[in-house]
């Protein structure tokens, strides 16, 4: 079996929500998959940069052997595997074989960082999932503009990734629900997709956390970025009027800089590694 991968390695990285869900926060072992449906100007992985055939020009090919030991070790030393990308949701056979393979081998369930656009997909890998980070770029007017597609289907992808993220918190997985936001981007909007975040997952709020990312500038994309200053306002007023969603903040990428708001005036908890 081929996998289509941006590293040769697996990143570690935190799930740093899950204490505010009440679990202990892990360390997850990045599978990268090297290709995406989306078109994400501002993508982390410089993801806009695509052969003709949709592939991230930097992606490399591994056959399953040259994976599995890598696997192996992490499921050893006991971190979470996580399928990320690029998008997992463009490798589903090769997503649901290292799933099935982890529970099998290590009776140990993984993780996926999913953009929300495929609710099928995560139903297949419901069996074999702990947790789930599930994108919502923007609101029902610029979710197409944040993921780079046709401006029509910004309606269409918001309630993927909502019906996505019910799925999940209805059967038990927690979710990450994540949103850049940039320089633009208003308290409208932002209260825009409270509301739909609340209004998906109003059962199981308790499973939901909502995760505030920072833009940081690159040079192929014309989005600017907010300050931090501003964007801690911007979110404080957000968990005020919708205080039942759990809600935190990643402004720095280098130094795992993330911080949990309450309920309150500027009542902010933070941690790092």
């Amino acid at each position: 079996m081929l996998f289509n991968l941006l590293s040769s390695t697996l990143e570690k990285r935190p799930a740093f929500f899950l204490e505010s869900l009440g679990r202990k926060e892990e360390i997850m072992s990045i599978i990268s998959f090297g290709n995406c449906n989306f078109n994400c100007p501002y993508c982390k992985r410089d993801g806009q940069f695509k052969d003709i055939d949709g592939n991230i020009i930097h992606s490399i090919s591994l056959e399953w052997q040259d994976l599995k030991p890598l696997i192996d070790k992490a499921c050893q030393c006991g971190t979470r595997i996580r399928l990320s990308g690029g998008d997992p949701c463009t490798a589903p056979q090769q997503s649901l074989f290292i799933a099935q393979y982890v529970w099998h081998t290590y009776k140990q369930k993984i993780s996926i960082a999913h953009n929300g656009s495929k609710p099928d997909f995560i139903k297949a890998l419901l069996p074999y999932l702990a947790y789930a980070a599930i994108d919502i770029k923007g609101d029902e007017t610029t979710s197409a503009k944040r993921s780079g597609m046709p401006q029509n289907t910004s309606s269409k992808l918001l309630e993927c990734s909502l019906a996505t993220q019910k799925f999940c918190s209805d059967n038990g997985v927690l979710v990450d629900v994540r949103t850049t936001i940039f320089k633009d981007t208003t308290e409208i909007e932002l209260q825009k997709i409270a509301q739909s975040i609340l209004n998906a997952n109003s059962a199981n709020i308790d499973k939901v956390f909502w995760t505030i990312r920072k833009y940081s500038s690159i040079p192929s994309c014309s989005f600017k970025t907010m300050p931090v200053e501003q964007m801690i306002n911007l979110c404080q007023n957000i968990k005020n009027k919708y205080p039942t969603i759990s809600m935190g903040m990643r402004d720095n990428w280098i130094n795992s800089g993330f911080k949990v708001f309450t309920s309150g005036e500027r009542k902010i908890g933070s941690f790092q590694i």
